[in-house]
């Protein structure tokens, strides 16, 4: 990433050349001039009289007579002393833009942003169902509550895996399309002799479909099993489900879960970066940074495993299987899997640039985005998380 040096402070020290009283009467002249009573058209203006402070006066009183002793008198004695001419004051106000120019300048700011929001985030289909589940009522018992709210989780249940055969439809079309994109810019490149080829291209479908692909290959995974839980299971499925997140599909996962992985990523982050700084440690050494290099690939390629270990804790690439073992993983493990990560980010970070930037995402989106990109998004606000994603994107560039 590119950093940036911080913004420096400049002071600029004032000459203490003029009296405050000067300054004062000048504030005070300022002041009177500001009115609406110099700038209207019934009333002539007159230039207001100079003030000076004595202390200048008398400077300048002092110059002049040294200036006229040492000086001869003009030999024209026609000639007359000039005058400065009073500059004219301007009263008439700047244009201002007129209400419609600005209704217009804000219709048109709003369409973009909301032609950029459709190209950048998924559908609707792409998250869970909303879910409402009323509270026990007084009286009510345990296994009667328990069984109506069961009622509420089968209802999301179903549309949550409504909502994964919709993607998969929907994602059918996508791979339609781009299949056609991409032989119409192979063709188009072999007309111009392979050199476009050459250069690496984005997906020329819009991050929101894009995004979609990849996260419906992995609900349908997930489909068949969770399919099977839940007509096994009926309305007990939610006492089950919070033990088997990594089986339910996205569409299909309740707030609750959401949150459990959210913390369990963090914790997981943490006891990563202990053991990194525990065992560098103990080697007498301290974990390096990345290396400089324009390429990621090569960046990537030439570091040492404790760097790889780090930046995979970091971006929560190696599974939690490892920690249970308490054994690192091998370093072509790591390297492979680091790369595929950061080659994944970059492509999000450019389709982001592509389609609008990251003020066209949704609140959503912006907190996936960042638990990928290894932040921490719990107790911490929207504009927190936006902030933190717009220099990530920008420093990638």
């Amino acid at each position: 990433m590119k950093l940036h040096p911080p913004a420096l402070g400049l002071s600029f020290p004032i000459p203490l050349r003029i009296s405050p009283l000067q300054c004062h009467l000048n504030a005070l002249q300022a002041r009177k001039l500001s009115t609406t009573l110099y700038h209207r058209p019934t009333h002539a203006i007159t230039r207001p009289p100079i003030l000076i402070s004595p202390i200048l006066l008398t400077t300048s009183r002092r110059s002049a007579s040294t200036a006229a002793a040492a000086k001869p008198a003009p030999t024209n004695p026609k000639s007359s002393p000039v005058h400065p001419t009073n500059p004219k004051l301007s009263t008439t106000p700047a244009a201002q833009p007129s209400t419609s120019d600005r209704q217009r300048d804000h219709s048109e700011r709003a369409s973009a942003l909301h032609a950029s929001t459709l190209r950048l985030n998924p559908p609707e289909t792409a998250y869970p169902p909303p879910l409402h589940v009323a509270p026990r009522a007084p009286g009510q018992g345990w296994l009667s509550y328990l069984w109506k709210s069961g009622k509420t989780y089968i209802r999301f249940y179903k549309d949550g895996i409504g909502r994964v055969r919709k993607n998969y439809k929907y994602a059918g079309e996508v791979k339609r399309k781009m299949r056609e994109k991409t032989a119409i810019m192979a063709a188009g490149e072999d007309g111009k002799g392979g050199q476009a080829g050459a250069q690496k291209l984005l997906p020329p479908i819009t991050r929101g479909d894009w995004q979609l692909l990849r996260r419906s290959r992995g609900d349908m995974k997930r489909l068949v099993p969770f399919g099977a839980l839940v007509l096994l299971l009926g309305e007990w499925m939610p006492l089950v489900a919070l033990w088997i997140t990594p089986l339910v599909p996205g569409p299909c996962r309740i707030p609750a879960q959401t949150r459990k992985e959210a913390e369990k990523a963090e914790r997981r982050r943490a006891r990563r970066r202990e053991r990194i700084l525990m065992s560098s440690a103990k080697a007498k050494k301290h974990v390096a940074q990345q290396p400089a290099a324009d390429d990621l690939a090569a960046a990537i390629a030439v570091m040492e495993k404790p760097d790889l270990l780090a930046m995979s804790a970091q971006l929560d690439v190696h599974a939690g299987a490892w920690d249970l073992l308490y054994f690192d993983p091998p370093a072509a493990f790591l390297r492979w899997s680091v790369r595929r990560r950061f080659e994944y980010l970059e492509t999000d970070d450019a389709l982001i640039r592509r389609d609008g930037g990251v003020a066209g995402l949704n609140d959503e989106e912006v907190k996936i985005a960042c638990g990928e990109r290894g932040y921490e998004t719990l107790e911490k606000s929207g504009v927190e998380l936006r902030r933190a994603l717009s220099k990530w994107v920008r420093e990638s560039s």
